[in-house]
């Protein structure tokens, strides 16, 4: 499995390297701020955290989509987020010790997963440590939740990611939209 995943992404991706921060990394990218730093209300700020996340996953990712989803922790973090449980025979490690499973999108508890990623940082459960990055193979668009304070989503062109960069121009990180609105502006 690990073979045909390092295949894949060397074709569609080249030499990017999947580490964070991946945006700085890609050869296009947007950068989206999940939580507002001067929010002071821990459950509205996690509220906005979630739905954010939430909606630019599902604007990226259908149930039937196959994708790769690399892990750099232990596969016991992973396994409870298998609806599929047989999928754990599915686990392999690529080159650089990551748990790599090839599935759908429908195989896995996505939002929940997302969720215990955001946890981290707030001392909220459930958490999953470690980076963790999915990999949509109909598009070749990498979705990464790097905290509660953003996500990178990425892409091998900008076309790939033009309708997202449009309709969240106000989710968009202020820090790195130079760079960001370069990739999009003819």
């Amino acid at each position: 499995m690990s073979h045909s995943f390092e295949t894949y992404f060397s074709h569609n991706f080249g030499k990017l390297q999947l580490e964070p921060p991946l945006f700085y990394h890609a050869p296009v990218g947007i950068r989206f701020e999940l939580g507002d730093p001067a929010e002071m209300d821990e459950e509205i700020y996690f509220k906005r955290v979630n739905y954010r996340a939430k909606r630019l996953f599902q604007e990226i990712f259908e149930p039937s989509d196959l994708i790769y989803l690399v892990v750099d922790k232990d596969t016991d973090s992973i396994r409870r987020y298998l609806k599929n449980k047989n999928l754990k025979y599915s686990l392999s490690m690529d080159s650089n010790s990551r748990i790599i499973l090839k599935c759908k999108i429908e195989d896995l508890r996505c939002i929940r997963m997302l969720q215990a990623i955001l946890n981290v940082d707030l001392n909220r459960k459930p958490r999953l440590r470690g980076q963790c990055w999915f990999i949509n193979t109909r598009t070749n668009i990498i979705f990464h939740a790097y905290d509660d304070r953003g996500l990178d989503i990425v892409g091998n062109e900008a076309s790939s990611l033009r309708s997202l960069y449009t309709q969240y121009q106000d989710w968009i990180l202020d820090y790195d939209r130079a760079q960001i609105d370069h990739y999009f502006i003819e």
